[in-house]
Protein backbone atom coordinates (compact mmCIF):
# COMPACT_ATOMS: atom_id res chain seq x y z
CA UNK A 1 0.00 0.00 0.00
CA UNK A 2 1.01 3.21 -0.85
CA UNK A 3 2.44 5.27 2.41
CA UNK A 4 1.83 8.49 0.88
CA UNK A 5 -1.82 8.42 0.14
CA UNK A 6 -2.44 5.28 1.74
CA UNK A 7 -5.07 4.18 -0.45
CA UNK A 8 -3.52 2.48 -3.61
CA UNK A 9 -1.12 -0.38 -4.31
CA UNK A 10 2.28 0.86 -4.89
CA UNK A 11 4.04 0.34 -7.92
CA UNK A 12 6.22 2.82 -10.11
CA UNK A 13 3.65 4.09 -12.12
CA UNK A 14 1.29 4.94 -9.10
CA UNK A 15 4.31 6.19 -7.05
CA UNK A 16 5.47 8.79 -9.80
CA UNK A 17 2.71 9.79 -12.11
CA UNK A 18 -0.59 8.68 -10.42
CA UNK A 19 -0.36 9.06 -6.33
CA UNK A 20 -2.37 12.25 -5.91
CA UNK A 21 1.12 13.90 -4.32
CA UNK A 22 2.75 13.54 -7.46
CA UNK A 23 0.10 14.37 -10.00
CA UNK A 24 -0.38 18.06 -7.35
CA UNK A 25 3.37 18.25 -8.24
CA UNK A 26 2.90 17.88 -12.19
CA UNK A 27 -0.03 19.98 -12.16
CA UNK A 28 1.62 22.95 -10.98
CA UNK A 29 4.96 22.36 -12.34
CA UNK A 30 5.21 25.89 -14.92
CA UNK A 31 6.56 23.93 -17.46
CA UNK A 32 5.15 20.47 -18.41
CA UNK A 33 1.81 19.93 -19.20
CA UNK A 34 -0.32 17.93 -16.28
CA UNK A 35 -0.30 14.24 -16.41
CA UNK A 36 -4.17 14.26 -16.51
CA UNK A 37 -4.15 16.04 -19.61
CA UNK A 38 -2.92 12.60 -21.46
CA UNK A 39 -5.64 10.60 -22.66
CA UNK A 40 -6.24 8.04 -19.57
CA UNK A 41 -6.49 4.70 -22.19
CA UNK A 42 -2.60 5.21 -23.09
CA UNK A 43 -1.74 4.98 -19.24
CA UNK A 44 -0.74 1.92 -18.71
CA UNK A 45 3.07 2.12 -17.95
CA UNK A 46 6.11 4.75 -16.94
CA UNK A 47 7.33 4.92 -20.08
CA UNK A 48 3.50 5.56 -22.04
CA UNK A 49 3.52 8.90 -19.60
CA UNK A 50 6.85 9.60 -20.57
CA UNK A 51 5.95 9.18 -24.56
CA UNK A 52 2.59 11.17 -23.76
CA UNK A 53 4.87 14.15 -22.24
CA UNK A 54 6.96 14.40 -25.72
CA UNK A 55 4.21 14.28 -28.13
CA UNK A 56 4.08 16.96 -30.36
CA UNK A 57 -0.04 17.44 -29.87
CA UNK A 58 0.81 17.89 -25.71
CA UNK A 59 4.05 20.14 -26.16
CA UNK A 60 3.51 21.69 -29.06
CA UNK A 61 2.76 25.18 -26.58
CA UNK A 62 5.85 24.50 -25.08
CA UNK A 63 8.63 27.07 -26.76
CA UNK A 64 11.77 25.55 -24.80
CA UNK A 65 14.11 22.47 -26.35
CA UNK A 66 13.45 18.77 -26.14
CA UNK A 67 16.68 18.88 -23.64
CA UNK A 68 15.16 21.43 -21.55
CA UNK A 69 12.04 19.21 -21.33
CA UNK A 70 13.80 16.50 -20.68
CA UNK A 71 16.22 17.85 -17.60
CA UNK A 72 12.94 19.34 -15.95
CA UNK A 73 11.05 15.96 -16.07
CA UNK A 74 14.07 13.90 -14.59
CA UNK A 75 14.97 16.47 -11.80
CA UNK A 76 10.64 16.23 -11.24
CA UNK A 77 11.19 12.79 -11.17
CA UNK A 78 14.00 12.53 -8.90
CA UNK A 79 12.20 15.19 -6.21
CA UNK A 80 9.43 13.36 -6.20
CA UNK A 81 11.31 10.08 -5.15
CA UNK A 82 13.19 12.24 -2.45
CA UNK A 83 9.87 13.22 -0.98
CA UNK A 84 8.54 9.85 -0.83
CA UNK A 85 11.98 8.22 0.64
CA UNK A 86 11.21 11.64 3.48
CA UNK A 87 7.65 10.43 3.97
CA UNK A 88 8.46 6.62 4.38
CA UNK A 89 11.85 7.04 5.96
CA UNK A 90 11.95 10.03 8.66
CA UNK A 91 7.98 10.61 8.35
CA UNK A 92 8.80 14.44 7.02
CA UNK A 93 5.82 16.02 4.44
CA UNK A 94 7.22 18.02 1.51
CA UNK A 95 4.02 20.31 0.16
CA UNK A 96 4.02 19.51 -3.61
CA UNK A 97 4.60 23.48 -4.46
CA UNK A 98 8.30 23.34 -2.53
CA UNK A 99 9.13 19.96 -4.52
CA UNK A 100 7.82 21.98 -7.78
CA UNK A 101 10.11 24.94 -6.75
CA UNK A 102 12.96 22.65 -6.03
CA UNK A 103 12.57 20.35 -9.17
CA UNK A 104 12.61 23.78 -11.05
CA UNK A 105 15.58 25.14 -9.63
CA UNK A 106 17.66 22.03 -9.69
CA UNK A 107 17.06 21.81 -13.22
CA UNK A 108 18.01 25.57 -14.43
CA UNK A 109 21.19 25.01 -12.13
CA UNK A 110 21.96 22.13 -14.13
CA UNK A 111 21.36 23.61 -17.61
CA UNK A 112 23.32 26.52 -16.51
CA UNK A 113 26.73 24.81 -15.58
CA UNK A 114 26.49 22.30 -18.46
CA UNK A 115 29.00 24.23 -19.78
CA UNK A 116 31.91 26.59 -18.87
CA UNK A 117 31.60 29.87 -20.51
CA UNK A 118 33.73 30.46 -23.47
CA UNK A 119 33.47 33.79 -24.63
CA UNK A 120 34.88 33.35 -27.46
CA UNK A 121 31.65 30.56 -28.75
CA UNK A 122 29.14 33.84 -28.07
CA UNK A 123 29.70 36.72 -30.22
CA UNK A 124 27.49 39.27 -28.30
CA UNK A 125 26.37 42.16 -31.55
CA UNK A 126 28.55 45.38 -30.86
CA UNK A 127 26.05 47.38 -32.46
CA UNK A 128 25.20 50.61 -30.95
CA UNK A 129 22.39 50.68 -29.20
CA UNK A 130 20.84 54.53 -28.35
CA UNK A 131 19.11 55.35 -25.63
CA UNK A 132 16.98 58.59 -25.39
CA UNK A 133 17.52 60.96 -21.84
CA UNK A 134 16.13 61.03 -18.46
CA UNK A 135 15.48 63.15 -15.94
CA UNK A 136 18.23 63.26 -13.24
CA UNK A 137 15.47 62.00 -10.44
CA UNK A 138 15.12 58.29 -12.38
CA UNK A 139 18.59 57.60 -13.31
CA UNK A 140 21.29 55.45 -11.82
CA UNK A 141 23.14 56.76 -8.90
CA UNK A 142 26.16 55.76 -7.30
CA UNK A 143 26.48 54.28 -4.10
CA UNK A 144 27.87 55.75 -1.13
CA UNK A 145 31.99 55.16 -0.48
CA UNK A 146 32.87 51.53 0.41
CA UNK A 147 29.63 50.40 -1.38
CA UNK A 148 28.69 48.19 -3.75
CA UNK A 149 25.63 48.76 -5.99
CA UNK A 150 23.64 45.62 -7.82
CA UNK A 151 21.45 46.25 -10.50
CA UNK A 152 19.17 42.90 -11.55
CA UNK A 153 16.83 42.78 -14.39
CA UNK A 154 14.91 39.40 -15.73
CA UNK A 155 13.13 39.14 -19.02
CA UNK A 156 10.73 36.56 -20.63
CA UNK A 157 9.83 36.68 -24.06
CA UNK A 158 5.90 35.38 -23.61
CA UNK A 159 5.98 35.47 -20.19
CA UNK A 160 6.30 32.68 -19.91
CA UNK A 161 8.55 32.10 -22.76
CA UNK A 162 12.34 31.68 -23.43
CA UNK A 163 13.68 33.86 -20.49
CA UNK A 164 16.91 35.56 -19.41
CA UNK A 165 18.90 36.95 -16.15
CA UNK A 166 20.96 39.87 -16.24
CA UNK A 167 22.45 41.78 -13.17
CA UNK A 168 26.10 44.68 -12.86
CA UNK A 169 27.19 45.18 -9.82
CA UNK A 170 29.43 48.24 -9.42
CA UNK A 171 31.34 49.84 -6.90
CA UNK A 172 31.07 53.63 -5.73
CA UNK A 173 33.25 55.04 -8.40
CA UNK A 174 31.23 53.76 -10.88
CA UNK A 175 33.05 51.26 -12.04
CA UNK A 176 32.04 47.07 -12.84
CA UNK A 177 32.76 44.70 -10.62
CA UNK A 178 31.06 41.75 -12.02
CA UNK A 179 28.70 41.93 -14.96
CA UNK A 180 26.18 38.41 -15.53
CA UNK A 181 23.86 37.42 -18.42
CA UNK A 182 22.74 34.43 -17.81
CA UNK A 183 20.09 32.39 -20.39
CA UNK A 184 17.74 30.44 -17.50
CA UNK A 185 15.43 28.64 -19.96
CA UNK A 186 11.34 28.80 -20.21
CA UNK A 187 9.92 30.59 -16.95
CA UNK A 188 7.97 33.96 -16.16
CA UNK A 189 9.47 37.32 -16.02
CA UNK A 190 8.74 37.72 -12.29
CA UNK A 191 10.63 33.90 -12.06
CA UNK A 192 13.81 35.54 -14.37
CA UNK A 193 13.76 38.58 -11.89
CA UNK A 194 14.41 36.49 -8.85
CA UNK A 195 16.74 34.37 -10.82
CA UNK A 196 18.75 37.28 -11.46
CA UNK A 197 19.12 38.78 -7.70
CA UNK A 198 19.75 35.17 -6.89
CA UNK A 199 22.52 34.61 -9.21
CA UNK A 200 23.75 38.40 -8.45
CA UNK A 201 23.67 37.97 -4.65
CA UNK A 202 25.25 34.48 -4.71
CA UNK A 203 28.36 35.55 -6.33
CA UNK A 204 29.68 38.34 -4.43
CA UNK A 205 30.79 37.43 -0.53
CA UNK A 206 31.29 39.61 2.58
CA UNK A 207 35.00 39.60 1.94
CA UNK A 208 35.05 41.87 -0.92
CA UNK A 209 32.28 43.83 0.45
CA UNK A 210 30.69 45.00 3.94
CA UNK A 211 27.52 46.81 2.07
CA UNK A 212 25.58 46.49 -0.54
CA UNK A 213 22.57 48.04 -2.27
CA UNK A 214 20.16 45.76 -4.21
CA UNK A 215 18.46 47.75 -7.12
CA UNK A 216 15.07 45.89 -9.39
CA UNK A 217 12.67 47.47 -11.38
CA UNK A 218 10.02 44.95 -9.98
CA UNK A 219 8.28 46.05 -7.79
CA UNK A 220 6.99 42.68 -6.74
CA UNK A 221 10.53 40.97 -5.83
CA UNK A 222 11.48 44.61 -3.71
CA UNK A 223 8.68 43.74 -1.59
CA UNK A 224 9.37 39.89 -1.61
CA UNK A 225 12.66 41.26 -0.89
CA UNK A 226 12.09 43.11 2.42
CA UNK A 227 9.34 40.76 3.73
CA UNK A 228 6.42 43.74 2.57
CA UNK A 229 4.68 40.80 0.70
CA UNK A 230 4.91 36.97 0.76
CA UNK A 231 6.31 35.20 -2.67
CA UNK A 232 4.17 32.41 -4.24
CA UNK A 233 4.90 29.34 -3.30
CA UNK A 234 7.52 28.28 -6.35
CA UNK A 235 9.60 30.98 -5.10
CA UNK A 236 9.92 31.02 -1.97
CA UNK A 237 12.93 28.69 -1.53
CA UNK A 238 14.45 31.13 -3.86
CA UNK A 239 13.64 33.98 -2.00
CA UNK A 240 14.51 32.79 1.49
CA UNK A 241 18.01 31.51 -0.10
CA UNK A 242 18.73 35.04 -1.06
CA UNK A 243 17.27 36.71 2.63
CA UNK A 244 19.74 34.17 3.71
CA UNK A 245 22.55 36.10 1.39
CA UNK A 246 21.84 39.15 2.18
CA UNK A 247 21.67 38.46 6.32
CA UNK A 248 25.72 37.71 5.87
CA UNK A 249 26.31 41.51 4.87
CA UNK A 250 26.80 44.36 7.21
CA UNK A 251 24.62 46.61 5.83
CA UNK A 252 21.95 46.09 2.61
CA UNK A 253 19.41 48.29 1.27
CA UNK A 254 16.75 46.79 -1.17
CA UNK A 255 14.80 49.51 -3.19
CA UNK A 256 12.89 50.05 -6.68
CA UNK A 257 14.61 51.76 -9.61
CA UNK A 258 12.26 53.22 -12.44
CA UNK A 259 13.02 51.03 -15.55
CA UNK A 260 14.68 53.95 -17.35
CA UNK A 261 17.30 53.67 -14.76
CA UNK A 262 18.07 50.09 -15.10
CA UNK A 263 19.16 50.16 -18.65
CA UNK A 264 21.82 48.05 -17.92
CA UNK A 265 20.48 44.94 -16.38
CA UNK A 266 17.97 45.23 -18.86
CA UNK A 267 20.19 45.05 -21.53
CA UNK A 268 22.19 42.37 -20.37
CA UNK A 269 18.85 40.29 -19.39
CA UNK A 270 18.06 40.70 -23.14
CA UNK A 271 21.12 39.40 -24.30
CA UNK A 272 20.55 36.41 -22.01
CA UNK A 273 17.34 35.51 -24.06
CA UNK A 274 18.91 36.37 -27.53
CA UNK A 275 21.66 33.57 -26.56
CA UNK A 276 19.14 31.43 -25.67
CA UNK A 277 17.19 31.47 -28.53
CA UNK A 278 19.92 30.88 -30.80
CA UNK A 279 21.98 28.72 -28.99
CA UNK A 280 19.11 26.52 -27.30
CA UNK A 281 20.27 24.28 -24.28
CA UNK A 282 24.03 25.32 -25.35
CA UNK A 283 23.44 28.74 -24.16
CA UNK A 284 25.53 29.44 -21.12
CA UNK A 285 26.10 31.82 -18.11
CA UNK A 286 28.66 35.15 -19.17
CA UNK A 287 30.48 36.46 -16.86
CA UNK A 288 32.96 39.48 -16.84
CA UNK A 289 34.40 39.96 -13.75
CA UNK A 290 36.14 43.86 -13.35
CA UNK A 291 35.74 44.81 -16.46
CA UNK A 292 32.75 46.54 -18.62
CA UNK A 293 31.77 44.57 -21.92
CA UNK A 294 32.04 46.51 -24.96
CA UNK A 295 28.05 45.95 -25.69
CA UNK A 296 27.28 47.98 -22.50
CA UNK A 297 29.61 50.50 -22.17
CA UNK A 298 27.19 53.17 -24.12
CA UNK A 299 24.44 52.28 -21.12
CA UNK A 300 26.92 52.21 -18.28
CA UNK A 301 28.37 55.82 -17.52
Amino acid sequence: MCPVCNSHPENHLHMLFLCPFALSIWGKSLSIVTILSIHPSAINSVKSILLGLFKPSITSVLKETASIRFTLIAFILWEIWKSRNRKVHDNTNRNSSYTVHSSESLAAEFLLARKIPTFQHHQVSSTTVKFPKYPESIKWRSPQVNWWKINTDGASRGNPGAAGAGAIIRDYEGKCKIVMAAPIGYTSSLSAETWALYLAITHITPREIDNIWIESDSTQLVGFINRDTSPPPYLQGMILDIQANIGKFNSCRVTHIHRQGNQAADLLANTAVDLLEAYGVEASLLIWKDVCPDFLKNVVI
